[in-house]
């Protein structure tokens, strides 16, 4: 047997393992072998929209009560099949129907008629909301009538609508009571509590008066966290229509290893609906209808490409999830959120609108499950490289754990001292004592210390906590965060409330902003009232890596048209880089179309710097018979459009 020069033996087997890796590389899907398909439900792909704010931040043309053409438009070429209104806490807590329908005298806003002619304009499915601090069951049910009844003579609401030019009813069918009620009304003063058992009982006073006018009516029910859950569900039991969450995914402006910690957003869905289901009767989990009715990433991070491309995730992982019905994106324009921005005659799609533009021309009628090879996003991504790389996923000694701590928590005792009493210990222990029954959003007790040189960390918080009293509160949480505050940055983490009598061990990790210099910890009572006592030991904060979720770097979504005949593939390419991927599929292809969504950043943004930083292109596709082969450029959502051709008998 000849022997190969031993140079030539290196070279040739460092060819066989590049070629080897290239061939993981790339991500090959197919269909999914005699896998059901599930209906998609295009009431995902939604807004919200706001009555307030001057002229609703720009939705009406200015000193009219109609909507911007321009923005009608729009609405149409990014997919809208659901809106929400009134939008939020500033819309939902002090809402009346009455006055937004014009029923009241002038108003400011958009009003109630005008957001539902834009519905019917585009073929949107309104999700209209009821405060659940002001108002009466009596006049949820005039409201009721005023959207649906026959105007026959015997209604008199209905008579008011045909007064103001709708003789036929609206057909309304889901109405939320209430936004978040459980963190209480701050736009009044002084501000309103409730606690779950009364917001129960007027949900189902609220729903009998509703449904005596409209058996089709559905109101939704607020969740939240589990002290929450367990005290609106114990009440109510099975009797409610459909169950309303929300969520904002936190994004960091970080590329190399971290960059991969911003793709956790389909984990978080997941865990936060099996927290939901948790609280259900279990003679009701499997029949629970959901509606995401505000999602989004977090408020100083929205208007970037990532962003998007996780909202495009989110998208995806509600169109393969059959409980949720409807989902808003938070929210349509210029407010603090808003996925398109600018005036009339000079508006700006963001790339949120973008994609949300670019999934619904490539989503079809039904989901059809695929497999699929190919790399994790983390083979993909550079090594860390920063000071603290020996901590992630590690459990610390206690010398290491003292070495990386960050300095010393000292606690400062808030405003209001009148109504809580602060003592501190010098191991960093507190005990606090409220000292009313009074109802309120406690927050006044905090510590700041500086972030040290570490920039690529993330900050994991752990404690314990026992609390004696204010059973009818969220309990005892910690929050940490920017140390700029709340209102300037939104961006904090905070660990489980605790009304539990023995120590309950408590974590959170807060992902900080590109900019952030300082850390704020808070002592928080979100809600609810209740005198008490609650002690906080072993505080400690370590900084560690982002853990890299083992998540591939290609999300893939299938959907093909009712008849079979057109066919839709989505693709996030998670990646810093293009990735190449492969469909296969039984039968030929035809008319193939791609267009992709991406900048020359993962981090891009249409502001006014850069109004055309990210777009959608047209994409070019190899395709043979039964295969089409494209490269994604990196961090971008790609939507591919073909035609089934015929089969072969």
């Amino acid at each position: 047997m000849t022997r190969l020069p031993f140079k030539i033996l290196v070279f040739a087997l460092s060819v066989l393992l590049l070629a080897g890796s290239a061939l993981q590389a790339e991500t090959v899907v197919q269909v999914q072998p005699d896998a059901q398909p599930t209906p998609v439900r295009r009431e995902i792909l939604g807004v919200n929209q706001l009555y307030y704010g001057e002229d609703s931040y720009g939705f009406l043309i200015h000193g009219t009560k109609k909507a911007e053409p321009e923005l009608v438009e729009i609405l149409r070429e990014i997919g809208i099949k659901s809106m929400r209104y009134p939008g939020g806490c500033g819309g939902t807590h002090n809402y009346d129907w009455k006055q937004s329908a014009g029923l009241k005298g002038d108003f400011p806003g958009l009003g109630l008629l005008e957001f539902l002619r834009v519905c019917e304009e585009i073929g949107a499915e309104p999700m209209l909301g009821l405060s659940a601090f002001r108002g009466s069951p009596e006049e949820a049910a005039e409201f009721v009538e005023f959207l649906n009844a026959p105007n026959d003579g015997k209604h008199p609401w209905a008579a008011k609508r045909a007064e103001l030019g709708h003789p036929k009813p609206y057909g309304v069918r889901f109405v939320e009571f209430g936004n978040e009620s459980y963190h209480g009304n701050h736009y009044t003063k002084p501000p309103q509590t409730i606690t779950p058992r009364q917001y129960a009982e007027k949900y189902l006073a609220f729903r009998s008066t509703m449904q005596k006018v409209d058996p089709a009516i559905q109101l939704g029910v607020i969740l939240h966290a589990t002290y929450w859950n367990q005290g609106v569900l114990d009440v109510v039991g099975t009797n409610f229509d459909f169950a309303i969450v929300h969520h904002y995914h936190p994004i960091r402006q970080v590329e190399g290893p971290g960059y991969a910690g911003n793709f956790g957003v389909m984990d978080e869905l997941t865990a936060q609906k099996e927290h939901t289901l948790e609280s259900f009767p279990q003679e009701k989990k499997k029949d629970v209808r959901l509606a995401l009715t505000e999602f989004n990433a977090t408020y100083t991070e929205h208007k970037h490409l990532t962003a998007a491309l996780t909202n495009a995730e989110t998208l995806i992982w509600l169109c393969r999830d059959p409980d949720y019905f409807a989902a808003e994106y938070w929210q349509f324009v210029n407010e603090g959120f808003g996925m398109v921005r600018g005036k009339s005659g000079a508006f700006v799609k963001r790339p949120n609108a973008l994609a949300f533009e670019l999934v619904a021309r490539n989503l079809f009628d039904r989901v059809l499950p695929t497999t699929q090879t190919g790399p994790l996003l983390s083979e993909l991504l550079p090594p860390a490289d920063v000071e603290v790389e020996e901590l992630e996923g590690k459990e610390l000694t206690e010398a290491e754990m003292r070495q990386n701590l960050l300095p010393k928590i000292e606690w400062k005792q808030g405003d209001r001292p009148e109504r809580t009493r602060l003592e501190t210990w010098p191991d960093g222990s507190i005990r606090l004592e409220f000292l009313t029954d009074e109802g309120f959003n406690y927050y006044h007790t905090s510590c700041w210390t500086a972030i040290p040189k570490w920039k690529s960390v993330e900050f994991h918080l752990t404690a314990e906590i026992r609390v004696r009293g204010m059973e009818n509160s969220s309990g005892i949480a910690l929050e940490l965060g920017d140390g700029r505050g709340y209102t300037k940055t939104h961006s904090v983490a905070a660990t489980e409330g605790v009304k539990e009598a023995h120590w309950s061990p408590v974590s959170v990790t807060y992902r900080p902003l590109k900019d952030t210099k300082s850390l704020e910890l808070k002592v928080r009572r979100f809600e609810g009232s209740g005198k008490g006592v609650a002690e906080i030991r072993n505080v400690k904060i370590v900084p560690v890596l982002p853990r890299t979720p083992k998540i591939p770097a290609m999300e893939t979504l299938l959907t093909e048209s009712a008849d079979g005949g057109q066919m839709g593939l989505l693709f996030v390419n998670r990646s810093l880089k293009p990735e190449t991927v492969k469909f296969t599929l039984p039968g030929a292809f035809a008319e193939v179309r791609a267009e992709t969504l991406t900048a020359d950043g993962p981090f891009a943004t249409n502001e006014r710097e850069t109004p055309d930083a990210v777009q959608i292109r047209p994409l070019k596709v190899k395709k043979s018979k039964r295969q089409l082969e494209v490269e994604l450029p990196p961090h971008s959502l790609t939507g591919i459009r073909f035609s089934r051709g015929q089969k072969k008998p």
